[in-house]
């Protein structure tokens, strides 16, 4: 069946355009199309992992995220995030470490807090003060070093 539909999506145009896939753009200039994920069904742990394995640390280095009609993930980072020896530029590097979601969508990853030596108080705290709730972040990111990276639910600025 599969040979025969792309058989007839290669013969025929309009076939390719009702049977096919298109590009789904999942970070558009950094910034997560929450609906895009929603449409294609994908979670933020199964993007973050991609991400991981394309050898990025945090879902904030990446500036487009394009899961392609193949089924496979192109990043593309941001400037700052592109891959350039810390040697070569005469600089020491600090090792930042894997970024965990500490919350997803408005639920907080209890394990992932422990394993970032923090508690729900102390996340609290880091959300009153970027003026914002835990239930209405879609993403908060931390590294090892403490640096982390807020995603507001959409509606909620």
């Amino acid at each position: 069946l599969e040979i025969l539909i792309t058989f007839l999506k290669s013969r025929f145009n309009f076939l390719k355009r009702i049977l096919g896939s298109r590009p789904s753009i999942l970070i558009d200039r950094g910034r997560i199309d929450q609906k895009e994920m929603g449409r294609i069904r994908l979670t933020v742990e199964e993007l973050m992992s991609e991400i991981r394995q394309q050898g990025y640390r945090d879902i904030g280095d990446i500036y487009y995220a394009i899961l392609e009609e193949n089924g496979r993930f192109s990043l593309l980072p941001r400037t700052a995030c592109e891959p350039v020896s810390l040697e070569a530029a005469g600089k020491t590097p600090k090792e930042r470490g894997c970024a965990f979601a500490l919350v997803c969508d408005g639920v907080i990853d209890h394990t992932a807090l422990r394993r970032a030596k923090r508690d729900e108080g102390w996340l609290r705290a880091v959300c009153r003060r970027e003026g914002t709730s835990p239930e209405e972040l879609f993403l908060f990111t931390m590294d090892e070093t403490g640096a982390f990276s807020l995603t507001r639910k959409e509606g909620h600025t």
